[in-house]
């Protein structure tokens, strides 16, 4: 049986045998990029709609890109091989715990 994913209270956290830890203060930039990347995309209203399969991809592609702008060290590889559900964890303990990086965006990402 695999072991649960658990980010701690400090904000680390473990991929594999390597600790990660998601920082207590972020830079402008960080902030930023972070929420920009989380933002829903709308369908054109001119263009062709996206199919269901396509906008899921994307969301999950955005969800783990937007980890690698605020965790140091973070590697794309690491965070691919990560279940989805993982992924979300640290979502929701940065929007829970670091309210301030989620802004707006936090109550996008459900």
């Amino acid at each position: 049986m695999a072991k649960a994913f658990k980010v701690e209270p400090d904000g680390s956290f473990y991929i594999g045998k390597r600790r990660h830890l998601i920082p207590e203060t972020f830079s402008d930039r960080q902030v930023h990029s972070y929420q920009t990347l989380l933002e829903t995309i709308p369908d054109s209203p001119s263009g062709p709609t996206m199919k269901a399969e396509t906008r899921r991809r994307q969301r999950n592609y955005l969800l783990r890109r937007s980890l690698l702008v605020v965790v140091p060290g973070l590697p794309w590889k690491a965070l691919q091989s990560l279940p989805l559900v993982s992924v979300q964890t640290i979502h929701d303990w940065i929007a829970r715990y670091r309210p301030e990086l989620a802004g707006e965006v936090g109550t996008l990402m459900t």
